[in-house]
């Protein structure tokens, strides 16, 4: 692979001269990209549920304080 002069047909790209360090390089590059998303969606469901249990405690706060006052 390392010496390829000729280019292959790669789906619907043409590539030439692709070392096995290359491959290794991209594979690596898109697990990080893969584990930086991964990363960035749970932080975003952590935050999201955070704030639906601090809405939901207001919430309930609020009908307490409501139902202590009418009392």
């Amino acid at each position: 692979m390392e010496n390829d002069v000729e280019a292959e047909h790669f789906g619907t790209r043409v590539v030439s001269n692709i070392t096995r360090q290359d491959v290794i390089e991209e594979c690596l590059a898109h697990c990080r990209r893969r584990s930086h998303t991964e990363v960035w969606r749970r932080r975003k469901a952590l935050l999201a549920g955070v704030r639906n249990w601090l809405v939901c405690s207001v919430a309930m706060l609020t009908f307490i304080r409501l139902a202590i006052v009418k009392s």
